[in-house]
């Protein structure tokens, strides 16, 4: 089993699939973090918690000039 050092270290493919995603994004709407989660999650490893993988995606969009939508705690 693999473990991921704590500090937003991903794996190369997963954050490689987190880009793919965002680049396919309008500028003009916000990134639906529970929408990129259902697409993102399947592509990463179980050990990556939910909540690395959810600030992985909004400081990715930021980076990108995005701006992001939590739409809530359960997603």
């Amino acid at each position: 089993m693999t473990s991921y050092p704590k500090g937003n270290l991903l794996p190369d493919h997963v954050r490689n699939a987190i880009r793919a995603y965002l680049r396919k994004a309008s500028p003009e709407r916000p990134v639906v973090i529970s929408s990129a989660m259902r697409e993102i999650r399947p592509l990463s490893e179980p050990e990556v918690p939910d909540d690395e993988l959810k600030i992985s995606i909004a400081t990715e969009a930021l980076k990108a000039g995005l701006n992001i939508h939590f739409d809530g705690p359960d997603n």
